[in-house]
């Protein structure tokens, strides 16, 4: 897989672009928007609907 480095402080509009330029499907972005999450490592409130 493709290894995407992003410095602290992208926003998540940034993290998306930068996954959608290195071929990852929707699923792929939502598993690791999840995990950033679970790792608590993302600043704000993730909801899942």
């Amino acid at each position: 897989g493709a290894l995407v480095a992003l410095p602290a402080g992208t926003s998540l509009a940034e993290i998306v672009q930068a996954l959608n330029a290195v071929g990852a499907t929707p699923q792929d972005i939502i598993n690791l928007i999840i995990a950033i999450d679970q790792a608590g490592a993302l600043y704000g409130v993730l909801e899942i609907r």
